[in-house]
């Protein structure tokens, strides 16, 4: 079986190549050639910008029978490829899109709510949205088997963004963490979990033509997160809770956005797909493990407002 993975560097490409590769599928990916590939057993890598049709063109000569779609983000992203590819043989089109595309809701988040402009996410939802429509319109006129789904956060080793890190970082240094002082709440997906939802998609011809929320089912609000970093840590958190009426972005001082953040994932168990396992005590135990190996160098130019928060605080 052969499959095409639109990326192969980073944090969610990285872990679908490597998994598909270790099932020997014969994996072929597509990156902009600018990161060092960091793992082995892969057929090709196609090098090229994919907002480039000419850079697309060397894909017509291959038949892929899954194609694995991880670096779009608009319409046009999609639309490229669909014109390069020979979908004669393809049997899934999976496409990473994400809970952004929904309109604001502060209940649990299904599929067939409401899906538009979001204030939280501005023009990352809307154009992951454009991006959706455009495979769902392909999928009816032209039966393309597409399969979307959507994650909240997702997390584990290897994340490239500054997420899980951030807190380690922050917890081992013994520095303060500002963090919203809110209500809201919001869900995570482990990496592996992820995985295992996409192979599941490939195997079930029920997806063809569906889109999936996927997340763990367990709710945190923000306290929840910090306790469940002290307790994987064991290491006790200098807590600043920040007023929002004051500081009203938290992603200026904060990795996940102060927003209702909750999907129902009744549709993905009802459809017999897998159901996530990693709870997040459990999952950020074993990115902790990769943490203190690898004790990765991120960050994160939105977060600008943290030492202003704990220079007021002191």
């Amino acid at each position: 079986m052969n499959i095409l993975i639109m990326g192969g560097t980073e944090f969610v490409s990285r872990s679908v190549a490597e998994h598909y590769i270790e099932l020997n599928y014969t994996v072929d990916i597509f990156t902009r050639g600018k990161k060092e590939v960091p793992y082995t057993g892969y057929r090709h890598h196609h090098i090229g910008d994919r907002h480039n049709l000419k850079d697309l063109e060397q894909l017509k000569s291959f038949q892929y029978e899954y194609v694995i779609d991880i670096s779009a983000y608009t319409k046009n992203d999609v639309s490229n490829l669909l014109e390069t590819i020979n979908t004669d043989n393809l049997k899934r089109y999976v496409f990473c899109s994400s809970g952004a595309v929904y309109a604001p809701n502060r209940n649990m988040i299904t599929e067939e709510d409401e899906k538009g402009p979001n204030h939280n996410w501005l023009k990352y939802g809307l154009d992951k949205l454009e991006a959706e429509t455009h495979l769902m319109e392909a999928f009816n006129k032209k039966a393309l088997p597409v399969t979307i789904f959507r994650p909240t956060y997702i997390y584990g080793p290897n994340n490239n963004l500054y997420r899980e890190s951030y807190f380690f970082d922050a917890i081992t240094h013994n520095r303060p963490i500002p963090y919203p002082n809110s209500n809201n709440q919001t869900q995570f997906i482990h990496i592996h979990d992820l995985m295992l939802i996409i192979q599941s998609m490939l195997e079930n011809d029920v997806c063809i033509g569906e889109a999936y929320n996927v997340t763990h089912e367990a709710v945190y609000d923000f306290e929840s997160i910090l306790d469940t970093f002290e307790h994987v840590t064991d290491i006790t958190i200098d807590r600043i809770p920040v007023d929002t009426n004051t500081y009203n972005i938290s992603r200026r001082y904060f990795p996940y956005r102060d927003v209702n953040y909750t999907l129902s994932i009744e549709k993905l168990k009802k459809h017999g797909l897998h159901v996530p396992k990693f709870d997040l005590k459990t999952g950020l135990k074993q990115t902790y493990k990769w943490y203190q190996q690898s004790y990765p160098k991120l960050s994160d130019k939105a977060m600008t407002l943290i030492d202003d928060i704990i220079k007021t605080r002191a």
